[in-house]
């Protein structure tokens, strides 16, 4: 990683450059493979929970090299992917699993009911607290890579790669898998789906002794959509919970294709080095309103005495 003073082929950088070097085959056949998995029964209890929701996370992958053709050709390919089955916890403001009126004790103290509204009141909160539990969510997820070198001459070396990643699940668009408790009712998540493709070719010419040409081209498809769980509109209520209903961004979609040409010259001097980049970008981005309500709902219901 270069933090500064990158040279002018690395142009269009704010901060900093990343070079990543992907692994290719070879004149023999090699291969890895992995597995990793995590079960809550391994774990101890979060601390922000005072339950151990039975969660598994699985993840595995494998990488193949093999030749072409000897010392010309090589192929490269790998795989990942990842299973997570975690809960989403819904908790109230104070953290609480259950919504119980408290009786006046005084005028100081008012109380979440009276005689008169007594009954609504607690039928009120048997129906809130039905918010609050364990919902079960998934996150499935999936990348793959696959990428051909190729000694066209002793002075041009062609590389074709294409990547490709696919992520989907249930209850996934707000879940962190390392803190799983929310504020917000189950209602105002849902189901996020994202599918991604990019292709790339380069080619390195060696042009003579002190230049080189380093000619890519990149396209990629980005596309992602949401589906929420609820239709209703989003529900606010102060002191109890945070919101539940459909959520002010879903349903949402959107779709990006980006094409990147870049032509790279490099001279080495004797005492110094120059370089020459050119490198256009064309892209296109799909992003369609989405407009909805947000309901603040006050009541004598709303006192931090109600969560227990």
């Amino acid at each position: 990683m270069a933090p500064n003073s990158v040279s002018a082929e690395s142009g269009r950088t704010a901060g900093a450059v990343v070079n990543v070097v992907t692994k290719s085959g070879s004149n023999k056949f090699h291969g890895t493979g992995f597995y990793y998995l995590r079960d809550s029964s391994l774990d101890a209890r979060s601390a922000l929970m005072d339950t151990k929701p039975s969660s598994r996370q699985h993840q595995f992958g494998f990488t193949v090299g093999d030749p072409i053709r000897r010392n010309r050709a090589f192929f490269f390919a790998g795989y990942d992917q990842h299973i997570f089955h975690e809960p989403t916890v819904v908790r109230f403001v104070n953290g609480g699993r259950v919504v119980v009126p408290q009786a006046g004790a005084g005028p100081a103290t008012p109380g979440d009911y009276e005689a008169s509204d007594q009954i609504l009141v607690f039928a009120t909160a048997a129906q809130l607290s039905q918010q609050s539990g364990l919902y079960p969510s998934k996150l499935l997820g999936n990348a793959g890579f696959a990428k051909v070198d190729m000694n066209v001459t002793q002075r041009n070396l062609l590389s074709i790669r294409i990547s490709t990643s696919r992520y989907s699940g249930a209850n996934n668009v707000f879940l962190d898998p390392a803190s799983p408790v929310t504020t917000y009712g189950i209602s105002d998540n849902g189901v996020e789906h994202v599918a991604t493709e990019t292709a790339t070719a380069s080619l390195t010419s060696t042009l003579s002794w002190r230049m080189v040409s380093h000619l890519r081209a990149q396209f990629s498809r980005d596309l992602q959509w949401s589906e929420s769980n609820s239709d209703s509109p989003l529900t606010k209520i102060p002191g109890i919970l945070d919101g539940f209903g459909r959520s002010t961004i879903l349903p949402r979609e959107t779709r990006e294709h980006r094409g990147h040409f870049a032509e790279t010259l490099s001279r080495e001097g004797q005492h110094h080095s120059e370089g020459m980049r050119c490198s256009p970008i064309f892209t296109t981005i799909f992003l369609p309103r989405s407009e909805e309500s947000t309901f603040s709902i006050p009541s004598k219901l709303i006192h931090s005495p109600l969560s227990r």
